[in-house]
């Protein structure tokens, strides 16, 4: 059966050697998606380039994956070891803001026990994710000292702004070319001085 409202075919993105178990458009920016796979990695995408623009080696498959719905620059992922990562990009590109494992246990936790991690979802109004297992579990987690704005109140396109300012997109399809993705994000951060200077 084909889809009843399109016969297009796109695109296609090659970046991950194991199964990929989700992905997620960005909340706000409507050409920015992550992935998430078997392959220990979540992928940043933008739909007009082949190539990934971030890669998050988090050494464990990831089940899922979710944008928030209050930034568009953080999302949160979980391992099947358990874990549920938090990640801002504006804070950090390269390592999560918060973590939390599942699986601690005061009493203890017996290997036949650990439970693995399925889904995760964001509260679209208020701090709390939700943490899906396989042992048929819902776990709420609130998100301290994080500031929340409420949908009708957020600005779109200063969101938008907030993550291409962050993203250095790759040059070429090799992603290997170093020295201009340096210069190219060191260009972005002369951009973003000169645009900051000019607000104050």
């Amino acid at each position: 059966h084909s889809f009843p409202y399109t016969t297009l075919f796109r695109s296609s993105f090659q970046g991950h050697h194991m199964a990929v178990y989700s992905v997620h458009w960005n909340t706000f920016h409507p050409g920015v998606f992550l992935s998430c796979s078997a392959d220990w990695t979540v992928k940043l995408w933008e739909v007009n380039n082949p190539v990934p623009i971030m890669t998050f080696d988090l050494n464990t498959s990831i089940g899922d994956v979710a944008w928030s719905p209050f930034s568009s620059t953080v999302f949160a992922t979980i391992t099947w070891d358990g874990m549920v990562r938090l990640y801002d990009l504006s804070v950090n590109k390269h390592e999560p803001i918060a973590k939390e494992n599942m699986n601690r246990n005061p009493r203890g936790t017996k290997d036949k026990d650990k439970v693995k991690l399925t889904k995760i979802r964001f509260n679209p109004k208020e701090p709390i994710l939700c943490v899906g297992d396989d042992k048929g579990m819902v776990s709420i987690l609130k998100l301290s000292n994080m500031k929340i704005t409420q949908p009708e109140d957020m600005d779109a396109e200063a969101e938008i702004a907030r993550l291409d300012a962050l993203m250095i997109m790759p040059v070429d399809d090799s992603g290997d070319d170093v020295a201009a993705l340096l210069e190219a994000a060191d260009r972005k951060s002369t951009r973003l001085n000169s645009s900051h200077s000019q607000d104050l």
